[in-house]
């Protein structure tokens, strides 16, 4: 999402906002109704903000999202070549290039030539790319306590039910045409 289009819909949210807090006019009372979905956009909406902020994992250097998968590919197959990430990211080895030279920049990785294969490129994590690696995992748990904090509070039925209604609400969203 770019700072425009995040502009953009953080302008619309607000709007929304506005009206579902202070008026009374059937506008409002139609976002009322709508409040769940109203939620969710919003969720949705916070979540791909999170997604597209670059954070440093632990390192010196941002990172961004993309980076931060590849990174996790390459730990989960140490010495994994170009085409193998390609296969296993489904993206182009082009792609997969261009993301290892700027991990490659930054410090997170490096290459050697396969001692089988010599006209191939292993990759590998150094050890900043590692420490990523951690700290990438530890963002998980963090986002997972505050999701087990959030739930705490309601009994096993309604989270059962929050449960199926997500996935409900994905499985009508995979089915609508875009």
């Amino acid at each position: 999402m770019s700072d425009k289009e995040f502009q953009q819909t953080k302008l619309g949210h607000s709007i929304q906002e506005s009206l579902y807090n202070e008026n009374n006019d059937s506008d409002a009372a139609r976002l009322r109704r709508g409040h769940i979905s109203y939620s969710l956009f919003a969720l949705v909406a916070k979540f791909g903000v999170l997604e597209q902020q670059a954070r440093c994992f632990g390192t010196d250097v941002e990172i961004h999202n993309a980076e931060i998968h590849m990174i996790m590919a390459i730990h989960d197959d140490e010495g994994i070549h170009v085409g193998g990430l390609a296969d296993k990211l489904h993206i182009t080895k082009g792609s997969v290039s261009e993301l290892l030279r700027k991990l490659e920049r930054k410090g997170l990785i490096h290459k050697d030539t396969d001692p089988l294969k010599l006209s191939r490129i292993n990759v590998f994590l150094t050890e900043k790319g590692k420490i990523a690696h951690e700290h990438h995992l530890l963002y998980h748990e963090q986002l997972n306590e505050m999701l087990d904090q959030a739930m705490r509070h309601h009994s096993p039925e309604q989270v059962e039910f929050l449960a199926h209604f997500l996935d409900d609400v994905r499985s009508g969203l995979d089915s609508m045409d875009c």
